[in-house]
């Protein structure tokens, strides 16, 4: 089982891909994030930290 933050993190990326999240758009911000995942700023840094190494090209 992932943990919280893989969970976000695989989420959004998939979101990513699929194009439900623009490419060179901003992302909701950490305070929305935590709503939308009901997830500490914590987990939500993680995971936006994980997405980031993902897509630095």
């Amino acid at each position: 089982m992932l943990s919280k933050y893989q969970q976000i993190y695989e989420d959004l990326k998939q979101k990513i891909e699929k194009n439900e999240i623009q490419a060179n758009t901003l992302l909701p911000s950490e305070n929305e994030l935590m709503n939308i995942y009901h997830s500490s700023r914590d987990t939500i840094r993680k995971s936006l930290s994980l997405l980031q190494l993902t897509f630095r090209n």
